[in-house]
């Protein structure tokens, strides 16, 4: 995604460092232009070996024993009868364990995720193992794809949409999660808009008598192009002239094709495949109308706001578009270019035979439209506004943390007030200090049970191989108990794994 690479240039200019994740390499880099220059950089969750996602399984498991289970269980819970999104949330889950492992190496204060599916569901499961704050960007994706929206939304920080109307949606659908409307900020998805706005349109040299109508995406059913086709043939009946370019691929491609002959109107048509950007802008300047007929679709697919019309719109081609999503708030009706409503066949071909007719007040739509692009929709604009997301998320996140401790003194006298505490307890009976760990490196737990005069008994863990961890554990267990029997002691201290060590006292108590 162009808009996606883009953001993170303005995002690493601002911060510090950017790391990029990826589920997986993508099939064939030469087509993903902009982004392409990230490929090396990126870390890439699949392909992984068998023995390493158990390994980083078997780790976040013992770091965080009950918050895997929990994770593990919303998972399970929130794709109950559906089998198909169960699978994926199991394998994202299963990948969020590789994720939180590199995060931690490579020490990141803050995790996010663009869109609401994939990427935000290993986002959110990295964020819970690791305890780092995440946040999306909430593209339009959320309306089909449900999967395990609901524990993701009241788990992030923040959530950016990119529309008014985004955000509406989210408040209305979901109610019941609480803070969700002060978690939704708008950050719009933008531009270079001044490699654009320096660009200039085949109307600024001149027109021909043959008008020149562009349009640019990915060839689904959400895009509109039969809608555009059906008003083209009307565009012809009507007398005009003009020679249509369509750029881009998808798997609509051969449906269209087929439907462009069956109107008469293939000969004026022309689809071009996917371009490069260069090719793309040169387009664009010798365009005299920009459409994209936009629909939702029977299953609720919509557009957010396409950036190829923040694009052509820049360059100063007047566009037309439809009353669809957050596309209004981009082009405003007889504002900032022509809306037709969604799926309205004879409102887009009356929009088309208005542009090539070259109306007066045209150029003051394009100037408007340009405008809009500039302040709105500018990457540098939008980028400042996320950063500001991340930084008062993070200072939040801080906030909570240092609001025990306030000042070193504090701190160390309260932690003098804990010892003294240890102390007296040490003191009540015989106690106890246990540890799992190898007597050459754990030093600290010497030096405590030393200092309250107790006991150290110590189930050494010199063996490091995976395979045999849980049965180090089970042994250890089974031990700790014969050992907690055979010594009595009115108190026990535990300290590593603090988990399975006081699991091992507890079960001494209940006897």
């Amino acid at each position: 995604m162009t808009f996606i690479a883009r953001e993170i240039d303005e995002i690493s200019r601002l911060v510090t460092k950017v790391s990029i994740f990826a589920n997986r390499q993508p099939p064939e880099p030469s087509r993903l232009g902009e982004v392409a220059k990230y490929l090396a950089e990126t870390s890439y969750i699949q392909p992984i070996s068998f023995p390493f996602l158990i390994y980083c399984h078997i780790k976040t498991f013992l770091r965080q024993p009950a918050t895997y289970v929990r994770q593990l269980s919303c998972a399970l819970h929130y794709t109950k009868g559906h089998h198909e999104q169960r699978i994926r949330a199991l394998k994202l889950f299963a990948g969020s364990a590789v994720v939180s492992e590199q995060i931690r190496k490579q020490g990141a204060q803050h995790i996010h995720a663009h869109f609401t599916a994939n990427a935000a569901t290993l986002a959110y499961f990295a964020s819970q193992f690791t305890g780092l704050p995440y946040s999306i960007t909430a593209h339009n994706t959320f309306m089909t794809d449900t999967l395990l929206l609901v524990p993701k939304l009241r788990a992030a920080s923040f959530i950016a949409v990119i529309s008014d109307y985004a955000r509406n949606y989210l408040i209305s659908r979901y109610p019941d999660v609480r803070g969700l409307a002060d978690k939704l900020r708008v950050v719009r998805c933008g531009i270079y808009a001044s490699e654009f706005l320096s660009l200039t349109t085949g109307r600024q040299g001149g027109r021909s008598k043959t008008a020149n109508i562009v349009s640019v995406a990915q060839l689904v059913p959400r895009k509109g192009f039969d809608i555009l086709l059906r008003a083209l043939k009307h565009v012809s009946d009507a007398g005009y002239d003009y020679r249509c370019q369509i750029i881009g691929d998808g798997p609509e491609k051969a449906a269209l094709d087929k439907l462009a002959n069956e109107l008469g109107v293939a000969d004026s048509v022309e689809f071009v495949g996917r371009r490069p950007l260069a090719d793309v802008r040169a387009a664009l300047v010798e365009a005299d109308v920009f459409c994209l007929a936009c629909r939702r679709t029977h299953d609720g697919d919509e557009d957010g706001i396409p950036v190829a019309l923040m694009e052509a719109m820049a360059t100063g081609v007047p566009c037309i578009s439809t009353r669809v999503a957050g596309i209004p708030e981009l082009v405003e009706d007889r504002v900032t270019g022509l809306l037709a409503d969604d799926g309205d066949v004879e409102q887009v071909s009356a929009a088309i035979c208005e542009l090539i007719d070259d109306a007066p007040e045209v150029s003051e739509i394009v100037a408007r439209a340009r405008t809009r692009i500039e302040h709105e929709f500018d990457i540098d604009v939008n980028a400042e506004k996320l950063n500001e997301c991340f930084m008062l998320s993070d200072a939040e996140q801080g906030g909570r943390s240092q609001s025990i401790d306030t000042s070193e003194d504090k701190q160390s006298s309260e932690s003098s007030a804990e010892f003294e505490l240890l102390v007296k307890i040490a003191d009540i009976g015989e106690g106890i200090f246990i540890r799992w760990s190898n007597p050459k490196t754990s030093h600290r737990s010497q030096f405590l049970a030393q200092q309250l005069s107790i006991r150290l008994v110590t189930m050494a863990a010199n063996d490091r191989r995976i395979i045999t961890l849980p049965f180090r554990y089970i042994h250890n267990t089974i031990r700790t108990i014969q050992k907690l029997r055979e010594y009595r002691p009115k108190s026990i201290f535990v300290q590593n794994p603090p988990v399975f060590l006081a699991m091992c006292a507890w079960l001494y108590s209940r006897n």
